[in-house]
C-alpha cells in the first residue's frame, strides 16, 4: 500500500469549490413551486451594474440572480409583474445573516446538488442590495460548509481488553508474529486512490467492487491483529495500529460505496487520506518502539 498525503489538498479543494461555485455556477431549484426562489450565480465581475432594459424597475443584474427576463416585464406571463414577484421573494431574504444561516437543502439531494443550493440562497441575500463584498462571499461559504462538513462512518474501535497482552510475550516473537499478518495487507494489489481515481475518471464501476475487497482484506487483518499475543510495553502502540487499521478499512469501504457524486467523492478521498496518514503514523510509533524495546 502506497502512502500519500491528499488530506490537506482536498480540505483546501472543498473551500475552493464554495468559492467558485459562489463566483461562477448556474443551477436550477426544483421542487419548490411557492414564488422565485434565486437560481442562477453569475461573476460579480461580469455582473450589469446598471441598466433595465425592460424598464420594470427591477435591475439586469438582479434579474439574472433570480432567473427572470431582463427583457421581458412578466417573465412568466402570469400576469403579475417581475418586479413584484421578485420583491415578495426577496422579503424572505431580507435578512442577510439569518437567510445564509437558516436555509437547508433537503437530505435526499445529492452533496454537490445541497452544498450548491446552500450556497445559492447565501448569494442570494447577500447580494440583495446590489453589492456583495469578499468578507460576505467568505461568510457564506464558511456557513454553508460547516452545515455540509462530511463524517464519514464511524469505524469498529477496540480496547486493549479485546487481544492478549502479558509480561510473558517476548518482543521477538510478537514481532515476528506482526510481520506475518501485516503481510496480508499485500493482497490489495494497487494503491485504493489510483482505483478510485480510474473509477471516477472513466466511469467504469467495476474499481468499486476491488475496493470493496481491499476494505475487506483490512478487515481481516484487523481481525487477525486481535489474535497476536502482545508484550505489554507494546500494548499501547499495538492498539492504535489495529484502531488506525479499522479506519483504513472503513475509508476504503467507503470508497466502493460512493454513489457518483463529486463533492461525496471529494469527501471520501479525504477521509481516506487521514485515515491512511493515521496508520502509517501509528506503524511508524510502534515499530520505534519495538527497535527501542530489542
Amino acid at each position: 500500500m502506497e502512502n500519500r498525503s491528499y488530506g490537506m489538498l482536498v480540505v483546501a479543494g472543498l473551500v475552493a469549490l464554495g468559492a467558485i461555485g459562489v463566483a461562477v455556477a448556474t443551477t436550477y431549484f426544483a421542487g419548490d413551486t411557492s414564488g422565485l426562489q434565486p437560481v442562477a450565480v453569475v461573476d460579480t465581475a461580469a455582473q450589469p451594474t446598471s441598466g433595465d432594459a425592460d424598464n420594470d424597475g427591477v435591475p439586469d443584474w438582479k434579474e439574472v440572480l433570480w432567473g427572470t427576463d431582463p427583457h421581458n416585464p412578466d417573465s412568466d406571463s402570469d400576469g403579475i409583474g417581475d418586479a413584484e414577484e421578485i420583491a415578495a421573494a426577496s422579503s424572505k431574504l431580507a435578512d442577510t445573516t439569518a437567510a445564509a444561516n437558516a436555509y437547508t437543502a433537503p437530505k435526499a439531494l445529492p452533496a454537490t446538488e445541497a452544498l450548491a443550493r446552500e450556497l445559492y440562497v447565501g448569494y442570494a441575500a447577500a447580494s440583495e442590495d446590489g453589492t456583495l463584498t469578499s468578507s460576505e462571499i467568505d461568510g457564506v461559504v464558511s456557513n454553508v460548509l460547516a452545515r455540509n462538513s462530511f463524517q464519514p462512518k464511524s469505524a469498529p474501535q477496540y480496547t486493549t481488553s479485546d487481544f492478549t497482552h502479558s509480561d510473558s510475550v517476548s518482543v521477538v516473537t510478537y514481532n515476528a508474529a506482526l510481520l506475518t499478518t501485516l503481510q496480508k495487507t499485500g493482497d490489495v494489489h494497487e494503491y485504493e486512490l489510483s482505483t478510485f481515481g480510474q473509477v471516477v475518471e472513466s466511469g467504469d464501476t467495476s474499481g468499486l467492487t476491488t475496493l470493496a475487497q481491499a476494505g475487506s482484506i483490512y478487515r481481516d487483518v484487523v481481525a487477525a491483529l486481535l489474535k497476536i499475543s502482545v508484550p505489554n510495553s507494546l500494548a499501547t502502540e499495538h492498539l492504535a495500529a489495529v484502531n488506525s487499521l479499522s479506519k483504513l478499512a472503513e475509508a476504503t469501504t467507503g470508497l466502493s460505496e460512493w454513489s457518483g457524486d463529486p463533492l461525496e467523492a471529494m469527501n471520501l478521498v479525504n477521509a481516506f487520506a487521514l485515515a491512511e496518514d493515521d496508520f502509517a503514523s501509528s506503524m511508524k510509533t510502534l515499530y520505534a518502539r519495538i527497535n527501542n524495546l530489542q
